[in-house]
């Protein structure tokens, strides 16, 4: 049974239909008894247009004022026609429906009053109301309520029509326990929803228990199976079911069951119903397996594919111009392609997309895909966007957003990243935190950068914690190579002017003959322990000559180091 709303809007949509004069009013009758409304609910609507009419005091009323209105003529109806005034109301509350639609049809509060009116149908018992609204609920097509509350909702609606033996009902009983939607998971009461279901030939059920024996359920108690995956999918073909040709298509392909020419047989069976997925994937075949290479063709179902929005199609048929893959090198075709794909999130077309403006210069676009497409985990798309960062072809270098992008590939495995990543942190600290000039403590820099950060970085959130650990790693390796090498110079004796080690001491009434070579002979620290603090003593280099106090020896050490 049809709604009145659904009805009377789509008069309005193809004849600016308006109940507003006699005719008018009988035409939506008439439809409405086309559409096979219950008689109760168009003569209660039919008195309220003619007798009360309501459309023109809906229509001239304020908008705030318009349910007080409906309360109102519900009330009325009710005393003059001995109607429950639940029942007017639910009947007449189409007509502002319809006013409301009329004046902002995109208005999301119109499909809200639609929803309502659709569950109220579902609410008295309606049962093709009740499957309309469940199936809202479980596409998530009801505004403002919670995902879990929709499925809730779904499998309410759903259950009673189920275990009343409608075979879509039971399908989605089934998909709702396999997978918990919005309920505890149920994987054995789950297959044994989509078991009835299938039993009475519902392809969808017949597809869902394949690919349970395909992959395995041992929470259904089902063992990996591809034989008998094989056999579902089929029975599930039989119904005209296409990703179950697919299906049947992709076990053609694995070990063991390899027959690309049967797996092509099912895939054209299931593009030719118009599955995209199947278009594309012929084209992949006919791309890039060797044995059944054939451009034009590959570019025919691509093409298709492309046609209905398909994003890899879109990619592919980039590559294509890209490379010139049985077409002549088109740059501009292949641009056209990927951002078409891009724009719909496809990952590897953002990237194709950085590379292409990288490649002619264009900075600034390069940087807004590989940004897209680092955001969804692409390594070199991370690495390249750190480049462009690290070697200023964003403006200044900024070394450590470099370091932060090229951190990110590095740790997905990218080899090349991880040096580029140590090379812009060196950089990064030479630049702002050289600490062996103690101009700022590691803590202080990160505290500005965290400070002065471009809150509108869209990788903001992501390399925080990443500048908290893995450059506080990278620092702290620096600082300690800094500190080692720091701790030899000054356990190692050596002259403050020319930094050699081959110096020597004279002394009053005490010789000493021989040169000390970087303090081995005795070590650093043993040797001046006799001498230092003398001020018979002094030190001279053999080297070039500089003589100096051993007790201004640390001083001359740290200036030397400022």
């Amino acid at each position: 049974m049809s709604s009145i709303f659904s009805v009377l809007k789509g008069m309005n949509a193809t004849d600016k239909f308006v109940p507003d004069s006699p005719e008018a009013i009988d035409s939506a009758i008439e439809a409405l008894r086309f559409a096979n409304i219950e008689n109760r609910s168009i003569y209660i609507l039919e008195y309220a247009l003619k007798k009360l009419n309501l459309y023109k005091r809906l229509q001239f009323a304020d908008k705030d004022k318009r349910v007080e209105v409906i309360n109102t003529a519900s009330a009325q109806l009710e005393s003059e026609l001995s109607i429950s005034a639940d029942t007017v109301k639910d009947t007449i509350s189409s007509i502002l429906c319809l006013i409301e639609w009329q004046e902002c049809p995109d208005n999301q509060n119109l499909q809200s009053i639609d929803d309502a009116l659709l569950r109220t149908l579902a609410d008295d018992g309606d049962e093709e109301a009740q499957y309309h609204y469940a199936m809202r609920c479980y596409k998530q097509k009801i505004p403002g309520v919670e995902k879990d509350e929709q499925y809730k909702d779904a499998l309410r609606y759903f259950q009673p029509l189920a275990d009343n033996g409608n075979t879509d009902a039971q399908y989605y009983c089934g998909e709702i326990f396999l997978w918990g939607y919005g309920t505890n998971q149920d994987c054995m009461r789950g297959l044994n929803y989509c078991k009835a279901s299938a039993e009475n030939g519902n392809g969808d059920a017949l597809n869902r228990i394949g690919m349970l024996y395909l992959l395995g359920n041992s929470d259904a108690g089902i063992e990996p199976d591809i034989s008998t995956a094989k056999n579902w999918f089929l029975k599930a073909a039989e119904t005209g079911l296409p990703v179950a040709f697919e299906n049947v298509g992709y076990i053609y392909e694995q070990p063991g069951t390899l027959d690309m020419d049967k797996s092509i047989f099912y895939h054209e069976k299931a593009a030719n119903l118009g599955s995209a997925s199947a278009q594309r994937h012929l084209g992949y075949i006919f791309d890039y397996n060797k044995n059944y290479e054939d451009f034009e063709r590959a570019r025919f179902w691509y093409e298709k594919a492309a046609a209905q929005g398909n994003p890899a199609a879109l990619n592919n048929l980039g590559v294509m111009y890209l490379d010139g893959r049985g077409v002549a090198i088109n740059l501009q075709k292949a641009t056209a392609y990927f951002v078409v794909a891009a724009e719909q999130g496809f990952t590897e077309s953002q990237y194709e997309l950085g590379a292409i403006y990288n490649r002619g210069k264009e900075y600034q676009k390069a940087a807004y895909w590989y940004k897209k497409a680092s955001k969804s985990g692409h390594i070199l798309a991370s690495n390249n966007l750190g480049t462009l960062y690290g070697d200023g072809h964003l403006g200044t270098p900024n070394y450590l957003l470099a370091y932060c992008y090229c951190k990110k590939a590095a740790n997905a495995g990218d080899g090349t990243a991880k040096a580029n990543a140590e090379a812009y942190i060196r950089r990064y600290i030479q630049q702002n935190a050289p600490f062996a000039v103690n101009v700022k403590t590691f803590d202080d820099n990160l505290d500005w950068y965290i400070k002065t950060y471009d809150s509108d970085d869209p990788i903001q959130a992501e390399v925080d914690q990443l500048v908290q650990n893995a450059f506080q790693e990278a620092v702290q390796g620096i600082r300690q190579e800094q500190n080692e090498k720091q701790q030899h110079e000054t356990d190692t004796l050596h002259c403050p002017s020319c930094k050699s080690t081959q110096v020597t001491a004279k002394t009053r009434g005490f010789r000493l003959g021989k040169a000390l070579l970087g303090g081995a002979l005795f070590g650093g620290v043993g040797l001046l322990g006799g001498t230092v603090g003398s001020n018979d003593t002094r030190m001279v280099c053999l080297k070039c000559g500089y003589e100096w106090t051993p007790g201004s020896l640390v001083s001359l050490i740290t200036d030397a180091h400022k």
